[in-house]
């Protein structure tokens, strides 16, 4: 009989088909059964999926097919960042609408998900751009200004006066626009922040509660929030009586030792001092280059020419500008020291200090408020309109969504919005007066800022509604790139807490399970198309299937862990699937499988089935547990090691009686009946069609996982 042929080229686009028109992986919540939810976050839609979105996405289907094969109603969903600055310069570069980039993108991205083989809820993923969904981005931002959690105030920005954008400080490293490569400046523009520093203490003590976040994580928002205890220092300058300056000193045991202040360039003594006359022309020069130069210089020091008085000792101290320093950091003040050890107790000096009314005891946090205003073109609006009598005021939520105008042309200079003949000319909602919408757009992390709460549900239907949050909430896995620690994985859970005091949603921690998935490299580097060392993930699909990819990327490593790629390991995976493939051909007239769920006994008065019911036994307990822990490599290997152990039992017993006894045949459906369930969350195309082959009840995809979930893995309950 001719070798079967393992041809993945037609068996993954047919289960593909079959499991979205069985619709297998659509969802809503239910009350007789757990209910699982499974995000990831979502991909930029301005170019095509790489390796490290592969790992994300197959690591989030693995654990959302696991689950539902244990029993779990499960909610697998994610999005696509379709918003922003990446999405806004992709459009710019091709001459195009960002509208028609994004979704070309998300429609190559949406089959690149199918030929992944991942179950989504096809009817839920949509895009950051879409109006039903940036409504309620829109609805969130009205519920923090209510709140009084939402402010507009002048805050220090960093400019690129060639593009006419603000830059975050990752696009202007070395002071240059990562761009054009134009100096960037230092400007002081009304911004809107959202009050996160408010949370600081309470986000610092939850983090005991986050059992399943990883510890790296955890680490990097306490060292994020940045609680420090110390002593507040206030300085009498002299010439200038009216000005006091006030420093933090978190070792006040070297209060006594302080030598010098100093000060960013935007810190209102600063402006005192010019005013009353104390800045020479030439030291008022070099404070504007130090501004623009946006701190590319973190040495650059300007001497002031004015000193104050140290409130101890009463010596002279210095005070120079830092190019170093700005408002959001320190309050824009540090202080330099003698070079010479502390000979104070800090308690003393905090009581001195006390005594002489010139500071005390204080806490300060690394901590800034959120600013969430840029003033580029493809964005939500914000929801706001300034009166010029009656100030800022809500749109009216009727009114929502603030719709972004399509008719524009990207120059690359400026918001189109400010230019926009139409957009911004309004009646105020509260006097009927002439008045102007905000021409701001929300920053890219404002758009999923809700979007894992209760299932993304769009356009009318309430995606805050409690009682279905009761039956969701927490997220049991949120999967995402460790680089998101600071962004998206700390502004969820602030955000959380803004809407908790808003009345808006119940829980201040939205995800039980964190997943901070590693880097896959090429050479040590990060894979990037920049490099020149990208891997086309289609094209690898074409030559060895999807399976054989998925298994690779999550046989390789521990998914917090980086890990170079090598098609050494896809060509491997291939190798594997492809034998367990024409094995399970060469068995399919005498093996029988079904769904046995917790049941892997096999006749125990048989020697060589009771040492595979041994095997067996080890190889569910410990894949499950692997499973639960997401250490999908290791269910990888233990998967391997337990194919292994079945052939060696088909060929022992060919050995022994030259064909199968029926007691051989129940065994290896049962032990076979179980690797293919396990193998499903992993491969799930060829443990289809092999379920298929060997007479399986309906899918597998349906099929139960071999063992009962284990009790200790359930999410905790708020």
């Amino acid at each position: 009989m001719a070798e079967a042929a393992y041809r993945f080229s037609e068996i993954e686009p047919k289960w593909q088909r079959q499991w979205e028109d069985a619709g297998l992986f659509h969802s809503e919540p239910v009350e007789d059964l757990p209910n699982c939810v499974v995000i990831e976050l979502p991909p930029f839609a301005n170019g095509s999926l790489h390796l490290g979105h592969v790992r994300n996405y197959a690591m989030g289907d693995v654990y959302a097919r696991f689950r539902r094969m244990a029993g779990f109603n499960v909610l697998y969903t994610g999005g696509f960042d379709s918003f922003g600055l990446p999405n806004e310069l992709a459009a710019q570069d091709l001459h195009r609408h960002p509208k028609a980039v994004a979704e070309e993108v998300m429609a190559e991205m949406r089959r690149d998900f199918v030929r992944l083989g991942l179950s989504h809820d096809t009817r839920r993923i949509i895009g950051n751009h879409d109006e039903g969904f940036y409504g309620w981005v829109q609805w969130v931002f009205l519920k923090l200004f209510e709140q009084g959690l939402a402010y507009r105030q002048r805050y220090p920005v960093l400019w690129c006066p060639s593009c006419e954008l603000t830059l975050a400080d990752s696009l202007a490293l070395g002071g240059t626009c990562w761009r054009c490569g134009t100096t960037v400046e230092a400007r002081s523009l009304e911004q809107w922040l959202v009050r996160e520093a408010i949370f600081a203490d309470d986000m610092l003590a939850s983090l005991d509660r986050l059992k399943r976040w990883p510890s790296q994580i955890k680490r990097i928002h306490a060292d994020w929030i940045g609680r420090r205890e110390g002593a507040d220092v206030r300085f009498a300058v002299r010439r200038c009586p009216e000005v006091v300056i006030t420093a933090f000193v978190s070792e006040p045991a070297r209060v006594p030792d302080i030598a010098a202040i100093h000060l960013a360039p935007e810190h209102p003594a600063v402006a005192a001092f010019d005013a009353a006359g104390l800045l020479s022309a030439d030291v008022r020069d070099a404070i504007g280059r130090v501004s623009r130069n946006a701190r590319a210089d973190a040495q650059g020091l300007v001497a002031l020419g004015v000193e104050a008085a140290h409130p101890l000792t009463g010596a002279d101290i210095a005070i120079a500008v830092s190019a170093a320093l700005d408002v959001r950091t320190h309050d824009g003040v540090a202080v330099s020291f003698a070079d010479s050890p502390a000979q104070s107790e800090s308690a003393s000096v905090i009581q001195d200090l006390k005594a002489r009314d010139a500071g005390g005891p204080a806490v300060r946090y690394r901590l800034r408020d959120w600013n969430i205003a840029r003033q580029r073109y493809w964005g939500p609006p914000i929801p706001i309109i300034h009166c010029p009598r009656c100030g800022a005021v809500a749109v009216p939520e009727r009114e929502l969504p603030v719709l972004l105008p399509l008719d524009i042309a990207l120059d690359g200079h400026g918001n189109p919005l400010d230019r926009h003949p139409t957009f911004a000319p309004v009646a105020c909602p509260r006097c009927a007066g002439s008045a102007r919408r905000d021409t701001d757009t929300l920053e890219t992390y404002c758009s999923p800022w809700w979007y894992h709460w209760n299932a993304k549900h769009m356009a009318t239907q309430d995606p805050f509604d409690k009682a279905e949050a009761r039956l969701y909430m927490p997220v049991d896995v949120m999967i995402g790139g460790e680089d998101q620690a600071r962004t998206c994985f700390f502004h969820l859970r602030m955000m959380a807490r803004a809407l908790k005091r808003a009345g808006v949603v119940e829980l201040d921690e939205p995800i039980d399970t964190l997943i901070a998935i590693g880097m896959v490299k090429a050479g040590g580097r990060k894979m990037s198309k920049s490099e020149g060392n990208a891997v086309d993930p289609k094209d690898i699909i074409a030559r060895y299937g999807a399976d054989a990819l998925r298994f690779a990327i999550l046989a390789a490593a521990a998914p917090e862990s980086d890990f170079n790629w090598s098609e050494d390991g896809v060509r491997r995976a291939s190798s594997f699937l492809n034998r367990v493939f024409k094995w399970c051909a060469g068995i399919a007239s005498e093996v029988r499988v079904d769904s046995m769920g917790t049941h892997v006994s096999i006749d125990a008065d048989y020697s060589l089935t009771r040492k595979l019911a041994r095997q067996l036994a080890t190889a569910v307990a410990r894949t499950t547990e692997s499973m639960c822990q997401n250490m999908f490599h290791l269910a990888a290997s233990n998967l391997e090691m337990l194919f292994e152990r079945i052939q060696g039992y088909e060929e022992e017993a060919l050995k022994r009686r030259k064909a199968l006894d029926a007691r051989d045949r129940t065994a290896i459906g049962v032990a076979f009946s179980a690797f293919l369930r396990m193998l499903t969350p992993l491969c799930p195309h060829i443990a289809e069609e092999c379920w298929s082959m060997l007479g399986g009840t309906g899918m597998i995809a349906q099929a139960p996982w071999p063992q009962e979930f284990p009790e200790r893995f359930r999410k905790r309950t708020p």
